[in-house]
Order: structure tokens, then sequence, then C-alpha cells
């Protein structure tokens, strides 16, 4: 529930849909990961755990996010222990491969919308630019939102929306905000800087 305001979905207010009906519109993944004990299997399909059994759908959400490199050299591939709480013989995925099995479970669910919030935190930059790349392939004929302070990585949406503070400062493409000269081209050129050499 809003502190304030109403919520709409299609023009009507939210709590006229079941919760279940507007979370099944949502593959996300969120910051903090979740590290589930489980087979790499089931770490991807916990978003959608009917089709768990179908190997060519996680095997393919494994590969959206580079994370089908982990699994095609553990002994048992997707059927994989991770982790060693429960199992002596589980493999420790790193903190990168646990963040690309997270973003896998998000386009395992193969929801209308999916919402990846800061998902490349702990991911060097090629592997950060191949999953955006991805997410980019991905949401062609669905809604994606992207939830990131590294702004290199989001120059690619069609939408931008910087957001201080609880309010809408900017919105635009990134080409319409860097011409626009605002807080946004202020904070990208800040951020660019940092990767430009002097000769």
């Amino acid at each position: 529930d809003p502190q304030e305001g109403r919520i709409l979905l299609n023009g009507e207010d939210i709590k006229k849909y079941s919760k279940r009906s507007v979370r099944d519109l949502f593959g996300v993944c969120f910051q903090d990961i979740y590290k589930y004990s489980m087979s790499f299997r089931e770490n991807i399909a916990l978003s959608d755990m009917k089709r768990s059994s179908n190997t060519k759908d996680v095997t393919w959400a494994a590969a959206q996010s580079g994370a089908d490199k982990i699994y095609k050299v553990l002994p048992n591939g997707v059927d994989t222990n991770l982790s060693r709480d429960f199992d002596d013989e589980g493999y420790e995925p790193s903190g990168g491969q646990w963040q690309k099995i997270a973003i896998s479970r998000a386009f395992f669910r193969n929801s209308d919308i999916v919402i990846l919030d800061e998902p490349s935190s702990a991911l060097d930059p090629e592997a950060e630019d191949f999953i955006f790349q991805r997410f980019h392939e991905l949401c062609a004929d669905k809604g994606g939102i992207i939830i990131s302070h590294r702004l290199s990585s989001i120059s690619m949406v069609d939408t931008i929306i910087l957001i201080d503070k609880g309010r809408v400062l900017e919105s635009g493409t990134h080409q319409e905000l860097i011409e626009k000269n605002g807080e946004y081209a202020k904070l990208y050129n800040m951020q660019a800087s940092k990767y430009r050499v002097e000769v």
C-alpha cells in the first residue's frame, strides 16, 4: 500500500487486482541477492518452480546472464548443489557468480516486466556489458526497468528517469538529457571523467 496517493495499473487502482496477478507480471533481481543452499537448477527455477524440471529453460536463463559458464564445469551440471551448507561436495560460487545466478532467476520467470536493481555491483566490466546487452534484447517485446547508479550502463535504455529524494528531477533519452546539460549530464560526465586518460 502506498503511503499516499494511488498506484494505477492500466488506469485502474491496483487494489482492484489480486496480489498474485500483479506479482506474476514481474521478474525481479534485487540488489541484495539471495544465495540458496540448493542446486544450480533450483536456484534459477525458484522464480517459477512449476518449470524446474525443464532443463532447456534453466540452461537458457543461465546463458542470458553468462551463468552457463558455471554449471558447464560442475560435476553434476545444473544439478550440482551450491554451497557446502548441506553438501560437503557442494560448489561455492563467487559473489559475481551468485549475482549472475540471481539475474538468471529473473529471466527464467519469463514475466511481462523484468526489473534489475543494481544488477552489476559484483560483476567485472565485461560481464556487466554482456548482461546489459542481453537485457536490452530480452526486453524488446516486454517492459524492462534497470535501477542503477552507474550511468554508463543505462545509456541504451528508451527512457532514463533521474530520481532524487523521491522526486523526478529529469527524464528522457540519454542523448536528450546530455543535451539538456542538467543534473543527469553533470553526474554522467563526473562518472565518465574517471575513465578518461589524459594523453
